[in-house]
């Protein structure tokens, strides 16, 4: 019993090797490995393990099932409403963390311009050196604290790499303009590292006036386009139908932004999502094959397991 405490707290507390034990006690390391397996057994040794800013485990698990992805972190968002400003910053928390540990050097991170995006960023703190990409325009009438391009260079600063931005609104008022723009020297040369991106950092929007960056900003026509399409969801302003699908609304030329279909053959896509009323959308992201990990809330999850498998 006074060797196995005396193992364990050396291993556990004084954070001492296997093998420095071993040669300390002057016992075998497998000696030391079955006395640490059985100070577990004997309850002598407890694990705690404390899951960051109160994610669901349970709910993770049942929806990645649900939906075969890579990975999804669920965030709990309490059995009473929370502000929509306090969600987006324990998803940009999570966001943030999972590029600390997924982007490698010498990689490409593409990042699309949101609110939650913009919570990402501010809390990066480590971030492997790498190319770092805007894959969107900044939205008419966001701060300019909160746009596209202080995303990109706020990421670029963090990880010591090179920052192409978009200097240009995600959607502009004709096609010709937006052709235009996407010709300019400096948007051009972003664009051309679209198809080297390893891993993308995506907002998932639903479908209308209060979940999507664009349907406000479009016409009664193109609207009236867009239904008539059987879209329900955007991202990066490109919208999809219900099978994931690119409908060719007419909205797009007056785009400047990175497509579905070379958002689909990143590696890595991460896509954030919050409140129940964008489920159908996330859903047909996953049947588009464009999101790999997710990142929700609590009610994005439990109406996702409501809608069944993709």
């Amino acid at each position: 019993m006074v060797t196995a405490a005396t193992i364990a707290r050396r291993f556990y507390l004084e954070g001492r090797s296997k093998v420095d034990i071993a040669k300390a006690l002057g016992v075998s390391r497998f000696q030391v490995a079955r006395t640490l397996d059985e100070a577990h057994r004997m309850g002598m040794v407890q694990v705690t393990i404390t899951l960051p800013l109160a994610i669901d485990a349970d709910l993770s698990d049942r929806l990645q099932q649900r939906l075969a992805l890579r990975r999804v972190i669920v965030v709990q968002a309490g059995e009473l409403a929370q502000p929509e400003e306090q969600v987006r910053h324990s998803i940009g928390a999570i966001l943030a963390g999972l590029l600390t540990e997924l982007v490698e050097p010498q990689m490409t991170l593409g990042v699309a311009c949101s609110r939650t995006v913009v919570q990402m960023a501010e809390q990066v703190e480590q971030l492997a050196p790498c190319t770092v990409v805007q894959v969107s325009g900044t939205m008419a009438g966001t701060d300019p604290s909160m746009g596209g391009v202080e995303i990109v260079a706020r990421l670029a600063r963090v990880s010591g790499g090179q920052a192409h931005p978009v200097y240009a609104p995600l959607l502009v008022r004709d096609e010709t303009v937006a052709a235009g723009l996407r010709t300019e020297s400096g948007i051009a040369q972003t664009f051309a590292h679209y198809d080297d991106i390893d891993v993308a950092v995506v907002p998932i929007g639903g479908w209308g006036p209060t979940t999507s960056t664009v349907f406000g900003a479009l016409t009664e026509d193109e609207r009236a386009d867009a239904a008539a399409r059987g879209v329900v969801g955007e991202t990066t302003g490109r919208l999809f139908d219900g099978r994931g699908r690119h409908p060719a609304a007419s909205v797009d030329a007056r785009l400047v932004a990175i497509t579905l279909d070379q958002l689909r053959a990143v590696p890595l896509v991460i896509a954030s999502a919050y409140g129940a009323e964008r489920a159908e959308a996330v859903l047909a992201a996953v049947r588009g094959r464009f999101v790999d990990i997710l990142v929700a809330d609590s009610p994005v999850a439990l109406r996702l397991l409501e809608l069944g498998p993709p």
